[in-house]
């Protein structure tokens, strides 16, 4: 399905009528103009197709052209969160484990029968690419506890809405969600989390 939405856009994108509206799906797009310039990474690769991104093929001819070097997992400020955390679940004794910067559609999914299946897929592909900073699950591999740190880029408007994005996503899962603030007390957080993680292992028992 992605491969066809992709094929419609660069048809748009190419079709060199008058204003109009085109139907896509259940959506209307609105073509307001034509494009007269590719952006730079296209004209740099010519005859490049986005397709050809998801061909395992292409992904091994791209990768071979450039180095890689390891990127750091979380700055100073969430690597000591994350001791934090790994202190506490440790106290806790109940299998409890701390995993990072975890993409949401491995640990959530929209509940089966709630909505089409159609709604279903756009509600997912909404959250996939969404990362929480902390996750917490049980020593069945299920989610029981999210933290977000809200360091200074959280603010900004697109992250304030993708925090209430992932904010309403945990609610509905019934995944206990905290947020950090970039000023906060170690001694204040560190009896929150108990509390919160108690709590758990009390219903859980």
């Amino acid at each position: 399905m992605q491969d066809w939405f992709e094929t419609v856009w660069q048809w748009l994108i190419d079709w060199p009528g008058e204003v109009s509206d085109y139907p896509v799906g259940e959506f209307t797009y609105r073509k307001r103009f034509r494009y007269k310039k590719r952006k730079p990474w296209v004209q740099q690769y010519k005859g490049f197709n986005a397709q050809n991104i998801a061909d395992p093929k292409a992904q091994m001819e791209f990768v071979a052209r450039v180095d890689f070097e390891p990127k750091q997992l979380l700055n100073k400020s969430e690597h000591k969160i994350l001791l934090l955390l790994e202190s506490i679940v440790r106290e806790t004794n109940t299998g409890l484990r701390v995993m990072a910067q975890t993409s949401m559609g491995e640990i959530i999914k929209p509940k089966k029968g709630s909505a089409s299946d159609y709604d279903c897929n756009l509600a997912y592909r909404s959250i996939n690419s969404k990362r929480l900073d902390f996750v917490v699950i049980n020593r069945f591999g299920t989610p029981v506890l999210a933290v977000e740190y809200q360091g200074y880029g959280h603010y900004r408007s697109r992250s304030f809405m993708r925090d209430a994005v992932k904010r309403e996503v945990l609610r509905k899962a019934n995944v206990c969600f905290i947020e950090v603030p970039k000023n906060y007390e170690a001694l204040d957080l560190t009896e929150r989390l108990r509390t919160l993680l108690r709590a758990h292992t009390k219903n859980s028992s």
